[in-house]
């Protein structure tokens, strides 16, 4: 290209001569000077230059556009308006700040397609399939964030929006870190949209505000300073006077269990009703005179119900305790020991078809502790303990404002204890936070129970309350006044609750309508307290001064025993039984252990415990009595002393058991495990606290209420 020189101007033309006769001066107007271009010629190396800066712009931009091709940058998508997923809204007067909100969320889907951006995905739950779960601060995801920052023109808005794998946005409780997006400020500042700690989520506002727990150090003696617990022998104690029936029989050479095709009973009581199914919802069909001899034909799983034949000559369904097997001798090749008047020998007989079926028990979601002694039939028996090391597993309790005053119970993601302060509290089973409290304005010492998902409670009034949990809250179903307060915590046979309420000798066993509160039966009982009603079959067992067997539906009374009398510990109801088809356990007021015949309330054994007793636990060899100071295991077949371990206090509601291990809570606040064959130690733990009530287990966990207001949550080594 030519260069372009100097440029100067020209000097003005002279003027010709002056003519001899002098002319008027005439004065010119100014002369504009006259510039002039001189171009010099280009060197070709200079040509060659320009042609090589020419070629590589070329190059530049082509490239830049197959980049831009290939980064869908030059033909984005057309934005097609899809309303993004939300939870139900709420009602209020004006809708459209919504609608705004989710053309918001379209139009940034849309900018952040344009520029290729993927939206990272939120960390997973810490427990799949359970709205709440938190993953403690250590392991929650942390997103990653591109060196070049995602432009997304959203003046002062931040949204978080639902996970890529799902239509539907999960509830902001249910998300450990927010989906971040990046806003870019007017002055061209990339932020980071992750939030503060005052606007993680929001959370409706509960019925009183959660407090904050403080960071309260929590304290686990070293291993050398665990007590140590070193089983006493077994002792060997002589079988009581009371004659006793024989063991069970081995099954017979062949393998094959030993049946009878009937039995010979008689009738006890005047005018027994015979049904069409085994329970009282189905038909009468007749009765039977007292004395009455019937023939057996066939029994329930648990024995509670025998075929029996006739009436008009027409079989039907009566109770095992008003026809009971008499005079029945052994055929040709029974075993030996064999006592032909036991109904298990009879085979199970199926229920006519088409009668409407009972209602079974709703299987334990695993995880949930959902009664005081885990089950309804109070064995304290679980499908497997934690593993005997167990350490504090949160960076500091759970707390309350005032003590821990009732036992701990555990639904969902939620461990649920009352406290002195009148509030019931749900607390992250998984890292301790508090998920909602309750004011129920009276105190609450016995534990609460969960059916379905909803929460039962009483309180020292005498208040019967149903809770629905709802995640963030709680919300009063129903409330019933009983007049008189609990003194023991709610057993459940489907939609009927059973609870103990009284005072100064004079106790009541109430049945309630789960669905709104209404008191079905009362079963009036005197005497020590009323303890915890065990749900066996279809029978619930008061005892108090006495005990009483109450059919679950009409609490009509099976049997009664008034010789059995100040119920120190129990009852507990096992089927199918060692002795029995089906067995209930109970310590009275001269420390004497008895077995009894759940079905008919007939004594199969009794040992003298030689102690005080406060709780009872039954796996498939033993039973384990504990005390003050103590737990032993007794045979439940040969009725002798296993092992006695000593424990540092009271063990507080009776200890937990599976078929390999015993694990005891004291009231001081240490943690007993032992091996349930032979009562050897095998770990411990103790929390900074006495114990305000009864723990809770569930799978590797361990819960405990404290006197100092905490909940302590310990877990096992994995």
């Amino acid at each position: 290209m030519p260069k372009r020189l100097g440029r100067r101007p020209l000097p003005p033309p002279s003027l010709p001569p002056p003519s001899p006769r002098p002319a008027p001066p005439v004065e010119l107007p100014p002369r504009t000077p006259a510039y002039i271009y001189v171009v010099r010629r280009s060197s070709v190396a200079e040509i060659i230059t320009v042609a090589v800066l020419i070629a590589v712009l070329l190059l530049l931009g082509v490239g830049l556009m197959l980049w831009a091709v290939r980064s869908d940058l030059a033909f984005g998508p057309t934005p097609t308006p899809t309303r993004t997923s939300a939870p139900p809204l709420s009602a209020t007067p004006d809708f459209r700040a919504t609608r705004l909100a989710e053309d918001i969320l379209t139009q940034t889907a849309y900018q952040s397609a344009l520029l290729g951006t993927r939206t990272p995905t939120p960390p997973p739950l810490a427990t799949p399939g359970a709205p709440g779960h938190l993953l403690p601060p250590d392991l929650a995801a942390t997103a990653t964030l591109t060196p070049t920052p995602i432009t997304v023109m959203l003046p002062g808005i931040a949204v978080y929006g639902p996970t890529p794998e799902s239509s539907e946005t999960p509830p902001p409780s249910a998300l450990a870190t927010p989906t971040p997006i990046i806003v870019v400020l007017p002055i061209g500042i990339s932020i980071s949209a992750l939030p503060t700690p005052a606007e993680e989520v929001f959370v409706p506002p509960t019925e009183t505000p959660a407090e904050i727990p403080t960071e309260t150090p929590a304290v686990l003696l070293p291993p050398a300073e665990l007590p140590t617990f070193t089983p006493e022998p077994p002792t060997p104690t002589p079988l009581p006077p009371t004659p006793s029936p024989t063991p069970l029989p081995p099954p017979t050479a062949t393998g094959q269990p030993y049946l009878v095709t009937s039995l010979r009973a008689f009738v006890r009581n005047e005018n027994t009703t015979v049904r069409l199914g085994p329970s009282v919802v189905y038909t009468a069909t007749g009765t039977l005179a007292a004395n009455s001899e019937v023939q057996l034909l066939g029994r329930t799983p648990s024995g509670e119900w025998v075929y029996a034949c006739c009436v008009d000559n027409r079989p039907g369904w009566v109770r095992q305790a008003y026809a009971r097997p008499r005079d029945n001798g052994l055929p040709p090749g029974a075993p030996q020991g064999t006592n032909g008047n036991d109904v298990r020998w009879l085979g199970v007989q199926p229920v006519t078809t088409g009668l409407l079926p009972l209602p079974t028990p709703t299987p334990i979601p695993p995880g949930d502790y959902p009664l005081w002694r885990y089950t309804r039939d109070a064995q304290g028996r679980l499908p497997q303990l934690p593993q005997p090391s167990v350490s504090l597993a949160w960076p500091a309790p759970a707390q309350a404002s005032q003590s821990l005053i009732s036992p701990a119970i555990v639904t969902g993601a939620s461990v649920v204890v009352a406290s002195a302060d009148h509030h019931l509290y749900s607390f992250d089973r998984i890292n301790g936070n508090q998920r909602w409290r309750n004011n129920l304005g009276r105190p609450i010492r016995q534990a609460p129970a969960v059916l379905d998902g909803e929460i039962f409670v009483a309180d020292d009034t005498g208040r019967l309350i149903a809770l629905a949990d709802r995640g963030n809250e709680s919300v009063q179903i129903w409330n019933t006044g009983a007049g008189l307060p609990a003194v023991t915590s709610f057993s459940v046979y489907s939609d009927t609750l059973f609870v103990g309420v009284g005072q100064d000798g004079s106790y009541q066993l109430l049945a309630v309508d789960r669905d709104n509160g209404a008191i079905l039966r009362t079963f009036p009982i005197t005497g020590s307290p009323l303890r915890y009603p065990a749900v066996g079959d279809q029978l619930v067992y008061a005892a108090a001064g006495v005990i009483v067997a109450l059919d679950v539906l009409n609490y009509e009374i099976v049997w009664r025993r008034d010789d059995l009398t100040n119920i120190s510990a129990g009852p507990v109801y096992s089927s199918p039984g060692v002795r029995g088809m089906a067995e209930l356990y109970i310590v009275d007021g001269n420390n004497r252990l008895f077995c009894l015949d759940a079905n008919t309330g007939a004594e199969l054994w009794n040992y003298d415990n030689g102690e005080a007793a406060s709780g009872l636990a039954v796996n498939d060899r033993f039973v384990f009595v504990s005390g003050n100071g103590y737990v032993k295991a007794i045979t439940r077949d040969t009725v002798q002393q296993a092992w006695r371990a000593a424990t540092a206090g009271l063990v507080m509601g009776g200890a937990w058991v599976d078929n390999e291990h015993v694990l005891a809570l004291t009231q001081g606040g240490t943690l007993h495990f032992m091996d349930a064959a032979g009562g050897g130690a095998l770990g411990g733990a103790i929390v900074p606290s006495s114990v305000g009530g009864a723990g809770a287990v569930s799978e590797a966990w361990i819960y405990v209420p404290g006197t100092d207001g905490n909940l302590y949550g310990l877990r096992a080594a994995q």
